[in-house]
């Protein structure tokens, strides 16, 4: 195989590669989610900030729209939007939901991560998703959280007298305690397939602050979104900032192809030109020998 030869099989190999990467994109397509819910964030009107907090949504901007920001120099950064006497209701499968947003940290190092959540709540219910969940940075982060892995809270009843106390009911499950009953603090409980999101009206995010100087915190297109109707697939797997594992895989195959290729077509190519190389080499000795044998005589 000559080096002209070996390149455009090589140029070949990459061109084949490149077309079947651009299919991949298609063949993995995300799936399309449609916006029940919006949130404003472009103004303060339903927001409400946390003590010790301001709101604002002149502070951070995302590209040439304003976002909806809050700044503590406390202990504690939150804040909350509430949908007013107004609820939102959909009779959609709570696995089938996502929140999806854009988060602005303006110092990372700032935020303890290790504490803190998102939350959207409805009656006596809240949906939540740990901060420390997030693989997020300085900076704006694109971030889409699945209902179904998020965390299910539900208040503690009073408890009855014991005369008047109930059985639960057949494969239910009690998980209070003695300190939950008498404090009111809320357990969490799995997401089951068939739970329904029927109402919620309000959003509210809290964390703590580890640094002296001041944190923002700010939001942007925050939504609730569901599947579109035509496709209603299977809702991928909840999103931090992670790689589908989808593409990583067909990205690494594609790789090591080309790796491969490579590697076995210049070990082709090295040896036959080390074959040829000693073919010539002989041929020029058998004629050196020739030519001091013409030489002597």
């Amino acid at each position: 195989m000559t080096k002209r030869s070996f390149i455009r099989r090589f140029f070949a190999l990459a061109v084949v590669l490149t077309v079947l990467f651009s299919f991949l994109p298609k063949t993995f397509a995300i799936t399309e989610y449609e916006k029940i819910i919006e949130l404003p964030t472009t103004s303060v009107s339903g927001w409400k900030e946390g003590e010790s907090v301001t709101v604002s949504a002149n502070t951070v901007k995302d590209g040439d729209l304003a976002a909806i920001s809050f700044t503590s120099n406390g202990v504690l950064i939150s804040g909350s939007y509430s949908f007013s006497a107004q609820w939102s209701e959909f009779g959609v499968k709570a696995n089938e939901l996502l929140l999806k947003t854009r988060i602005f940290i303006s110092d990372i190092s700032a935020l303890a991560k290790t504490s803190g959540k998102i939350a959207l709540s409805g009656e006596g219910y809240s949906f939540s998703w740990k901060i420390s969940d997030l693989s997020l940075e300085t900076g704006w982060n694109d971030v889409t959280l699945n209902f179904r892995t998020a965390d299910l809270s539900e208040p503690i009843k009073e408890t009855a007298p014991e005369d008047s106390q109930t059985e639960p009911a057949e494969g239910e499950e009690t998980v209070e305690t003695e300190e939950q009953e008498e404090t009111g603090e809320t357990v969490t409980l799995p997401i089951t397939a068939d739970e329904i999101l029927l109402k919620i009206n309000n959003f509210s995010f809290d964390a703590e602050r580890t640094a002296s100087k001041p944190l923002t915190v700010a939001f942007s297109a925050l939504s609730v979104c569901v599947p579109a109707e035509a496709e209603a697939p299977e809702p991928p797997e909840p999103i931090t900032d992670e790689i589908d594992n989808g593409l990583l895989i067909a990205a690494i195959i594609i790789a090591v192809a080309i790796f491969a290729g490579t590697f076995i077509y210049s070990a082709v190519y090295a040896k036959k030109e080390i074959k040829r190389r000693k073919r010539e080499a002989k041929r020029r000795k058998r004629e050196k020998s020739q030519q001091e044998n013409k030489n002597e005589e």
